[in-house]
């Protein structure tokens, strides 16, 4: 079974809003589904620490040669035009480019966002074909599917919180963020 299917700007751009995401998961008791049944998924499968459970989201449209990129804590679009495919992601700049964060579809994984592994410390996971499978149909059974995807935990020694701003996006240690600056952050990490 092939576990990582290919980048599709379209499937970036057709994933909903923060505000259309979040109300959805809300409206279906997502939550009680994200502790009772995703957390003891990525206990068995000793994932806790290399992957984490996030909204689907789009930040901004992307233009049809273009991928969200972080590099050192930014995210911003980077232009594929002139980036050469390597087994493991996409060449630039002397280093690779890797996907960062994941959809669910039917039992694979689509990227959809990446990261300049030059930056980024290590790679990203391979989680195998079992856990796929297993988080496929609780996302699923639960309609989710659309909702939650993943995404590699980086840092996992203090919360970060992340902010759209313009087409880019931005984050900052939890600790530094003021309690209103919540109400537009896209992703609780």
């Amino acid at each position: 079974m092939q576990v990582q299917l290919p980048y599709d700007v379209g499937a970036f751009n057709n994933l909903p809003s923060l505000n259309e995401t979040h109300n959805q998961f809300m409206e279906i008791n997502g939550l009680k589904v994200l502790e009772e049944l995703l957390h003891e998924l990525f206990l068995r499968y000793q994932m806790t620490e290399t992957l984490g459970v996030a909204l689907l989201l789009s930040h901004f449209v992307l233009k049809d040669h273009e991928i969200l990129v972080d590099a050192n804590g930014t995210s911003t679009p980077w232009d594929l035009r002139g980036a050469d495919s390597t087994p493991t992601g996409l060449a630039k700049y002397g280093s690779t480019i890797k996907p960062s964060s994941w959809m669910v579809t039917d039992d694979n994984l689509r990227p959809y966002e990446f990261c300049f592994d030059g930056s980024a410390g290590t790679s990203a996971p391979d989680p195998c074909a079992s856990f796929i499978e297993d988080l496929s149909a609780i996302l699923k059974a639960n309609n989710l599917s659309n909702v939650l995807g993943l995404y590699r935990i980086v840092d996992t020694s203090n919360g970060q919180i992340e902010f759209t701003e313009g087409r880019a996006n931005v984050t900052f240690p939890s600790d530094k963020v003021v309690q209103s600056d919540l109400i537009n952050s896209d992703k609780y990490i």
